[in-house]
């Protein structure tokens, strides 16, 4: 096998503990890129929030995001796949959330859109440390089920944050029978798909496109939503930092994120071949 393909996760893997890609990181991807290796994106961010990676590598040109919802090339600045939610099932969930005390955001039109009151109120559900990085990301709307009712078209995903695992447990009784897809990336969230929209899916419609094996693939990730993805490349790597879920079926562990874990396996099973 050779790698011909990276699909890197961005949170809790090539970003640090402050949301950055560090130095070391960035230049183990820059050399694995100058081997002709296809570096890819692969997150749950929307385009708002991708930023801090496109100022840093202008070469990258393929980024999975929403969780497997699209697939955007960057030089041709078009989507070349969309797996949406459509919006039968969000505005039914939407519609449902009112009762429970949680944060919904859409994410749609490349940007993520949530209450004014969940904005104004932000520091009661989420982790202090993630509070500016979230807040600079946010649209607020007067009412984000009344928004979801005027846009009345497919959207990426819906993102909830809870404050208890009461709440949670009461959002997979929600969604139990519903055709979608349940994940997360951090401790107190749950992120709602199509049914069939995966990091694991996505990346397999861009290996076709680009004609990789899925042998000659290595996927690097920490959360539930990086399993897919992990089941499908055939180098799969599990952070230090993450979760248990993805250390059990990752092939490889390497470095945590604040330890430039991305790096370290790149310079394993790449450059020092």
């Amino acid at each position: 096998m050779h790698i011909k393909l990276i699909a890197l996760d961005m949170d809790g893997t090539t970003l640090n503990e402050n949301h950055e890609v560090s130095t070391i990181t960035k230049d183990a991807i820059e050399q694995a890129i100058a081997k002709n290796v296809e570096v890819i994106i692969s997150t749950g961010r929307t385009g708002v929030e991708l930023k801090p990676i496109f100022d840093k590598f202008t070469n990258i040109r393929y980024f999975i995001c929403g969780n497997g919802s699209k697939i955007y090339d960057r030089e041709k600045n078009i989507n070349i796949y969309q797996n949406m939610l459509p919006f039968k099932e969000s505005s039914s969930i939407m519609q449902q959330l009112i009762q429970y005390d949680v944060v919904p955001e859409v994410y749609a039109n490349e940007r993520i859109y949530t209450d004014q009151y969940y904005y104004d109120h932000i520091d009661d559900y989420i982790d202090p440390t993630l509070k500016s990085l979230i807040l600079r990301s946010l649209t607020p709307v007067e009412s984000i089920h009344d928004f979801l009712l005027q846009h009345k078209k497919p959207i990426e995903k819906i993102n909830i944050f809870y404050k208890d695992s009461k709440s949670k447990n009461k959002i997979h009784s929600l969604c139990t029978n519903m055709p979608v897809t349940l994940t997360s990336s951090l401790d107190q969230n749950i992120e709602i798909n199509s049914k069939t929209a995966s990091k694991g899916n996505a990346l397999q419609h861009l290996c076709q496109h680009l004609q990789i094996e899925s042998t000659d693939v290595m996927a690097i990730g920490d959360a539930f939503n990086d399993i897919s993805m992990l089941k499908y490349a055939g180098y799969s790597v599990a952070m230090g930092n993450a979760i248990p879920e993805v250390k059990e079926i990752a092939k490889f562990t390497t470095l945590t994120n604040i330890e430039n874990g991305v790096a370290a396996s790149i310079h394993e099973h790449i450059l020092k071949n």
